[in-house]
This record gives structure tokens, sequence and C-alpha cells, in this order.
């Protein structure tokens, strides 16, 4: 339980903060985070067969997810969404082994989709420090690219 309580402790505080202080980049990656988190507990499977199988309705949540920080990533005038991109990929690729190894332990495939939210909160934070320091410096820091530079 006490994971749990660290986990949305964590949560709440980094989309609050990205909410708050970010740009426009930031606020759609916390949005993003927030649907994931809301939806997961309702399109996984009942207690007594979660996470023995691939879990279809989170594998298709989650690749959802990732197209849409892909979609900010390739969109953004910045770097780190494209870390979001590369975790979240990492769990999605948790799926894709799950599916090429029917018996990998459950707690296994529960762990690899599980444990990229932290890397992702921490770059979120990051990213939206970093997004406000330059705004304080300049005055400006636009969210989108304006050309494809070719």
């Amino acid at each position: 339980m006490l994971h749990l309580l660290t986990f949305y402790g964590l949560f709440v505080a980094t989309c609050l903060y990205a909410f708050i202080r970010g740009g426009v980049p930031e606020r759609l990656v916390a949005t993003v985070m927030v649907i994931g988190v809301v939806l997961t507990p309702v399109v996984v499977s009942p207690v007594s067969k979660r996470f023995h199988a691939v879990e279809p309705g989170l594998f298709t949540l989650d690749l959802l997810i990732l197209i849409a920080f892909m979609a900010i990533a390739l969109r953004a005038n910045r770097f780190w969404p494209m870390g979001i991109v590369v975790f979240h990929g990492m769990s999605v690729l948790g799926h894709l082994l799950k599916l090429g190894d029917p018996h990998l332990i459950r707690s296994v495939y529960l762990v690899m989709l599980a444990m990229w939210i932290y890397p992702q909160l921490l770059f979120l934070v990051l990213g939206t420090w970093r997004h406000h320091v330059r705004l304080k410096a300049t005055g400006a820091d636009p969210s989108w690219r304006t050309s494809s530079h070719r």
C-alpha cells in the first residue's frame, strides 16, 4: 500500500507542477499521463486473471499513449519529450515480451510495465523546470516548432 501512496503522491505533485509551471507540451504530456492512470484500472483484467497473459486493454491503451507522446515529441520545441517516448516504449516492449513468452512470470511482466513511469515523471519535472527557467530568463519559450528546417 505504501508504494501506491508514494506513486500517487509523486504523480499528483508532478502533474500539478506541469500544469502550473509548464508550457503547452508539458501540460499535454501531463494530461496524457493522467488519462493513462485513470483508464488503466478500467482496461485491465479482473484481479484473479490480471497479468497472467498479455493484457489486451492495457496493451491498446499503452500503444495509444505512445502515439500521443510521439506526436507531442515530434512537434514540440523541446528535446525531453523524446525521453518520455523512449521510456513509454519500454512499457510497450514489456507487452511484446509477454506476447513472445507466455510463461514470463506474472510479477516480472507487471514490473516491466510499471517501472517506466518513474523516469517519465522525472523527465516531465525536469522539462517543466527547464521551461520555467527559460521563460524567466528570456521572457519567451516557444512550445512548438515553426518549420521543418528543410
